[in-house]
């Protein structure tokens, strides 16, 4: 090839300004150049690197910035992959439903692929209402209706169609068009599991939308990424439009996320003594990622009283990482001793008397072993006694 040919080629050559964090090494800036489904190209000063995706953790796009209009969208759907996405101008004819994104882009999604869609900003009483209503199990698919009161009222029934303007709404033997003008939202149901390709990256673009993707690579342009997602559809994004490409999902693994081998738990007004259903009241239970949509926000832990959970560790996994920290609900709280014992050793300990004032763990451990935490309240009637346990992870 000749020089001039050569010049031309490195013209069009699309490269764009990341941030890699790979696993065991600290995160550096350098230029995207390709991205395959089995590696990462970058080029990082005079060096390129062909990086495996399995030892990436993150690829941040640092001169990106979010776009203040992310909330303008009017409809937010929900994919049963777990994906979460924004656009306007949704539709379905029933089988197939389509929404236009804010890159402009249509993407078409099989209906039954469909878990929710929520067609206005909600008050956080409504919003508790709507959690409860897409959490729950249902029969049939749902239309939510906003009353003038503000109360959110389900109706289940068969949605037979969507357009811009309203829901064709089947339910005891009657057809009607509701107006979207009239509705939250709406449930979609679908017999049986659906088949879902593994997770390979977590996308999340400038908008705040949330891609699970299957399979990821550089647009033959350069200048997009093209993705399956677990659930089949196909997307294609402009990196303009990207924040971050999250790997973590193979090297890290949220402890609330784990079914715990055992859970003990103590009332804190029986004075010690056992109780048949205790452990439905207090102990541990699982609590959402406060801030779902910033990354690394992760569910945690949290402990109404003194108990224990016991969890086995999977192969591969050498960290524990997180913060504990003592959450009343109210100003009058008990201390607590908080352990992280691993088989039967105590590997870490700490005794938690003042609020506000959240404790780092960081512990090495090992894969294929039981790891439990103990929660104990130094007091025969404690009150406040509510110890939360935020984003504890295992880290490969």
């Amino acid at each position: 090839m000749c020089i001039a040919n050569l010049l031309t080629l490195l013209t069009f050559l699309v490269v764009w300004p990341v941030e890699v964090a790979q696993t065991q090494l600290p995160a550096y800036r350098a230029e995207l150049v390709h991205l395959s489904p089995e590696s990462l190209q970058v080029q990082r000063g005079s060096e390129q690197l062909d990086i495996a995706l399995e030892n990436l953790v993150t690829v941040r796009f640092p001169d990106n910035s979010p776009s203040p209009d992310q909330r303008q969208a009017p409809v937010r759907l929900t994919l049963r992959d777990g994906s979460r996405l924004s656009g306007s101008q949704f539709s379905s004819d029933g089988q197939d439903a389509s929404l236009v994104l804010a890159s402009g882009a249509r993407v078409t999604i099989p209906t039954r692929q469909l878990l929710d869609a929520q067609f206005r900003d909600l008050e956080d009483e409504q919003k508790t209402q709507w959690s409860a209503i897409v959490q729950s199990r249902i029969t049939a698919d749902m239309v939510v209706l906003l009353r003038p009161d503000g109360i959110l009222n389900k109706i289940e029934g068969i949605i037979s169609g969507i357009s811009p303007d309203a829901v064709s709404f089947e339910f005891s033997g009657q057809s009607i068009d509701v107006p979207l003008a009239k509705l939250a939202g709406l449930r979609f149901f679908a017999s049986g599991s659906q088949p879902e390709a593994q997770l390979t990256a977590i996308v999340r673009d400038a908008v705040g939308n949330r891609w699970m993707a299957s399979r990821l690579r550089s647009s033959p342009s350069g200048e997009g990424l093209s993705m399956s997602l677990r659930c089949g559809v196909q997307i294609e994004l402009p990196l303009s439009q990207l924040q971050e490409i999250d790997f973590s999902s193979g090297s890290i693994q949220y402890l609330a996320d784990l079914e715990p081998l055992r859970r003990e738990s103590r009332s804190r007004f029986t004075l010690g003594i056992e109780i048949a259903g205790a452990e439905t009241v207090f102990g541990p239970r699982r609590v959402p990622a406060s801030k779902p949509s910033e990354v690394g926000s992760g569910p945690g832990l949290k402990f109404f009283g003194s108990g224990s959970a016991t969890y086995r560790i999977p192969e591969g996994f050498s960290k524990l990482v997180g913060r504990v920290e003592l959450a009343p609900d109210g100003n009058k709280f008990s201390p607590c001793r908080v352990q992280v014992w691993l088989e039967n050793q105590v590997l870490w300990e700490k005794r938690l008397a003042s609020t506000g004032m959240p404790e780092s763990v960081a512990l090495a451990i090992e894969g294929d072993k039981r790891l439990r935490l103990v929660v104990e309240a130094e007091a025969d009637a404690p009150v406040g006694d509510v110890v939360l346990w935020h984003e504890l992870r295992l880290v490969k």
